[in-house]
């Protein structure tokens, strides 16, 4: 969430992804849109979409939905992305040995004629090959639209609702695919570089050697309460920051009274105060200028590279809110190999690969900070 102004540039620029198609199966044996079949078409397209990211194939076995003539051409996009993002992600050393996806109905199917509406919430969880790292997942919402041709009922349309901007796939241009894989091959030096520096902060931060903060605590909190366990604070609309802070706090930051629009304030009162919170608690430029400027608690890394546990990245949403100033923020809660994971709200995640989010925010502002 941002409200309001300007703050210091950064970072590392963002990156992009393109390649093949695949899909379709067989249509559902009832035409009449019945919810619990449309959810089971939903739930099989999607699994089918997120086993690119395992294997390169579509799911073994999984009957996929059928889709609407209209909408061939953003499917076939939808599953060139995932190709794309798989290859980034082998080119990242990155990879997946499972994948498990479940769809629930978030209110009853809308019928209107030919059209059915149905607003869904996916939660899929992905196993790194990487042992001992819990598992990179999310939990998003999406409005599907189907349309019926010939008694059969096929997708027409998928709005994922995701403000952050990481979760729906993108098909990159030839050009987007070139830079992706630059900036992929980039930061995985970057990282082996970084590696010696990294470790050493991580040992100081876990063990707490010479450390005022419990960033076992941060992390132990954000990956809990991440993704599927409710936190037990009423939540923001877009709570990525709110979610970042209350970590924060869990870890020994201290909240500290003031105007709820000043920079130099920051704390979280209670569920029925109006406001709940201080602008800097629960907006993206806000935090950062409470937490950079005002208070000095964190320092800027001169690259994601250098990324420890519990350090915050924040980007700049492309769309969302100002130009060049940061409208997303999530907190480092584990690795796979030498690839920072992280964790962030509004769409529920956990641990996802930084290599996905840069490839995620294409030509966007990052800003990342040392706690």
């Amino acid at each position: 969430m941002t409200f309001h102004s300007a703050v210091r540039r950064a970072l590392v620029p963002a990156v992009s992804v393109t390649l093949a198609v695949l899909l379709l199966g067989a249509p559902p044996a009832q035409a009449a849109p019945d919810d619990a079949a449309l959810l089971a078409s939903a739930e099989a397209y999607l699994l089918n979409e997120n086993s690119l990211l395992v294997d390169g194939k579509v799911a073994k076995g999984v009957a996929a939905l059928p889709v609407a003539a209209s909408f061939r051409a953003a499917t076939g996009d939808r599953l060139v992305a995932r190709t794309q993002q798989r290859d980034l992600d082998t080119l990242a050393d990155v990879h997946f040995s499972a994948v498990s996806t479940k769809v629930s109905a978030a209110g009853p199917a809308r019928l209107d004629g030919d059209r059915a509406y149905l607003e869904v919430n996916e939660n899929t969880d992905y196993t790194f090959t990487t042992p001992g790292v819990d598992p990179y997942g999310y939990t998003v919402g999406h409005q599907l639209t189907f349309t019926r041709s010939a008694g059969v009922w096929g997708l027409a349309d998928i709005k994922t609702v995701d403000t952050s901007g990481l979760t729906a796939p993108k098909r990159l241009t030839d050009a987007e695919y070139r830079e992706a894989q630059r900036v992929t091959l980039e930061l995985k030096a970057g990282l082996q570089k970084a590696a010696p520096t990294r470790a050493a902060v991580n040992a100081a931060k876990t063990s707490g050697n010479g450390v005022f903060y419990d960033y076992n605590a941060m992390v132990s909190w954000a990956l809990y309460y991440a993704k599927d366990n409710p936190v037990d604070y009423t939540r923001d609309t877009n709570d990525c920051t709110t979610f970042v802070s209350f970590a924060l706090s869990k870890g020994g930051w201290q909240e500290v009274t003031g105007f709820y629009q000043n920079d130099s304030a920051w704390w979280y009162n209670c569920d029925w105060c109006a406001p709940r919170h201080s602008y800097t608690w629960g907006g993206a430029v806000n935090w950062q200028r409470f937490a950079y400027n005002e208070s000095r608690r964190v320092t800027a890394l001169s690259n994601v590279w250098y990324l420890a546990l519990a350090d915050v990245l924040q980007y700049d949403v492309a769309g969302y809110g100002g130009v060049g100033i940061p409208d997303h923020t999530m907190i480092t809660t584990a690795f796979s190999g030498s690839t920072p994971l992280l964790s962030y709200h509004t769409t529920d995640t956990r641990n996802k690969p930084l290599n996905q989010i840069l490839a995620g925010a294409v030509g966007q502002s990052f800003w990342a900070l040392r706690t």
